[in-house]
C-alpha cells in the first residue's frame, strides 16, 4: 500500500509536470504573440510616415501646379494685353485659392490618416505589453508550480515512508 502511495505520487507529479510544461509551451508562444504585435505595430508606423511623406509630396505637387497655372494665367492675360485688375485679378485670386485649398485638404487628410495610424500602432503596442506580460505570469505560475510539485511528492513520499516504518 506504501508502495502504491509512492507510485500515485510519483504519476501524479508526472501529470503536474506534463501540466506545467504545457504552461510554459503557451508562454512561449504568448511571447512570440507579443513579437507580432510588435512588428506589425513598426510596420504601422512606417505605412503611416510614408503615407504622410506622400502627401506632402502631393501637396508640394499642387502648389507646383499651382504657381504652373497662375503664370500661364498671368502670360496669357499679358499677351492678350489685359492688365491684372478687375475680372483677371479676380480669376487669379480664385485659381490661387482653389489650389490653396487643394493643399490645406489634402495635409489634413495626411494628418488625420497619420493620426489614426499612430493611435493604431500605440494600441498594437499596449496590446504586444499585455501579451507580454501575460506570458510572464505564465511563466511565474510555472515557477511556482514546479516548487508546489516538488514539495507535494516529497510530503508525499515521506509519508509513505513513515507509514511503511509504522508497518515494520
Amino acid at each position: 500500500n506504501a508502495e502504491a502511495q509512492g507510485r500515485q505520487a510519483e504519476f501524479s507529479a508526472q501529470i503536474s509536470r506534463f501540466q506545467n510544461d504545457q504552461l510554459r509551451q503557451q508562454a512561449t508562444f504568448s511571447d512570440m504573440q507579443a513579437q507580432l504585435q510588435r512588428d506589425q505595430a513598426a510596420m504601422l508606423r512606417q505605412q503611416t510616415e510614408g503615407e504622410e511623406r506622400q502627401a506632402k509630396e502631393q501637396a508640394d505637387r499642387i502648389r507646383q501646379e499651382k504657381a504652373r497655372i497662375l503664370g500661364l494665367q498671368r502670360s496669357q492675360y499679358a499677351k492678350a494685353g489685359v492688365t491684372t485688375e478687375g475680372s483677371p485679378l479676380a480669376i487669379l485670386a480664385d485659381t490661387s485659392s482653389l489650389y490653396d485649398m487643394q493643399v490645406a485638404d489634402t495635409l489634413l487628410l495626411a494628418n488625420l490618416t497619420g493620426e489614426r495610424g499612430r493611435y493604431a500602432a500605440r494600441v498594437t503596442d499596449f496590446n504586444a505589453g499585455i501579451t507580454a506580460l501575460e506570458s510572464k505570469m505564465m511563466r511565474d505560475q510555472a515557477g511556482i508550480n514546479e516548487q508546489a510539485i516538488n514539495f507535494n511528492l516529497n510530503e508525499e513520499q515521506f509519508a509513505a515512508r513513515m507509514w511503511l516504518r509504522s508497518w515494520i
